[in-house]
């Protein structure tokens, strides 16, 4: 069976909408603006990259590489090599005769061509100065990329990690040294952790301070969703998905990107459309009851300040945490409440929204408060 809407990376026809942002993105490549991808997790980062790469494939070469499990600097070396070693053969094609002069892009470590079942590779050597290693490797393919007058774009993504190894501002250093000399070489940050990433990128006293333009990426316009979802409903039941159910999904998901793909991928497996929108909330309440194990831990490792507040938010809409009303609903001080909303705030658990409205980032926790607990 076709999967209308995968968990994972998506782009192509099952991609939705961000015109706006993809413009973007593309604007910024081609003035070779570094940028950060900034949203809570789970809104598409990723995949909004991938989609802007697959769209400018004949023009651009791309590659991307995951922080989530760095340890230390050797370990951000060894992940950059890597990546620099797997762009060389997008570059130009791998063969003996060429190695000697790729060493010469590359002389700070010895160069390996590997010959694989999935194809040719170049293997760098570590060095024991992975801040130096870091700043050769990056310069090295980007005067590489100009003799091959190719423009190449590097996603770095969970870049929150590189900031919690130890003595990480010599590894975010050597990072900057290469970005803000790159000529054909333009850089993608993106991560999981918006406070770790602003910590980085917004503290004058890191060396990454200021060194990349900021694309925020928020919900996808209901309206849109409604678009996508008629389409994809008609592609899988040749017909198109009464109005109403669209409008509960949403509800549900509040337009979560990963949501709206997790509802709807359990409701596109039946063989016939959703006769009520009571059937499309049972599918929800389902999912959440399968997940009060995650959202119970994820509750309560919080403070009980913190717990009042997140559950003083699910139950209303706040407008100002200031609130005599709300603040006697959660029992709360107003300097304590308005510590527990920073923080809540900085581990991406509640957001203001254009209005200025507090709310829970993720609805299924939304849910388990208003509807188990």
């Amino acid at each position: 069976m076709e999967e209308f809407f995968p968990l994972r990376i998506v782009t192509g026809d099952y991609f939705c909408n961000r015109l706006d942002e993809r413009k973007e993105l593309r604007r910024n490549l081609d003035k070779k603006r570094h940028t950060i991808l900034v949203s809570p997790r789970r809104y598409g980062k990723t995949s909004l990259s991938n989609q802007v790469f697959e769209e400018l494939s004949n023009e651009w070469v791309f590659g991307d590489v995951d922080f989530l499990v760095t340890l230390d600097a050797t370990d951000v070396e060894k992940i950059i090599l890597s990546l620099v070693g797997s762009i060389i053969p997008k570059l130009t094609p791998l063969h003996k005769n060429i190695l000697d002069k790729i060493k010469s892009f590359f002389s700070f470590s010895q160069a390996k061509l590997i010959i694989s079942e999935s194809g040719p590779s170049i293997e760098f050597t570590q060095s024991k100065k992975p801040q130096q290693s870091i700043i050769d490797a990056l310069m090295g393919l980007d005067q590489f990329a100009q003799e091959q007058k190719r423009e190449v774009a590097l996603l770095f993504d969970e870049f929150q990690q590189v900031g919690q190894i130890k003595d990480s501002e010599p590894i975010e250093a050597a990072i900057r040294h290469a970005a803000e000399r790159s000529k054909n070489i333009c850089y993608i940050f993106s991560g999981s952790n918006r406070h770790l990433l602003s910590q980085m990128f917004d503290d004058k006293s890191r060396p990454l301070y200021h060194l990349c333009v900021k694309l925020p990426v928020e919900r996808i316009d209901a309206k849109e969703y409604h678009d996508h979802l008629t389409k994809l409903s008609k592609n899988r039941w040749k017909k198109a998905i009464h109005q109403d159910l669209i409008d509960e999904i949403l509800f549900c998901t509040k337009c979560h990107p990963y949501y709206v793909n997790l509802l709807c991928s359990r409701i596109w497996d039946l063989d016939a459309v959703p006769a009520t929108r009571e059937e499309v909330e049972q599918f929800w309440r389902k999912y959440v009851e399968e997940e009060k194990g995650r959202i119970a831990d994820e509750i309560t490792q919080l403070t009980l300040n913190q717990r009042k507040v997140l559950i003083g938010v699910a139950r209303e809409n706040v407008l100002q945490h200031t609130n005599k009303a709300f603040l006697a609903a959660i029992n709360l001080s107003l300097a304590s409440t308005a510590q527990s909303v920073k923080v809540l705030i900085e581990k991406d658990m509640i957001y203001r929204d254009k209005s200025g409205t507090l709310k829970l980032v993720d609805p299924s926790v939304e849910y388990f408060i208003q509807h188990f607990h």
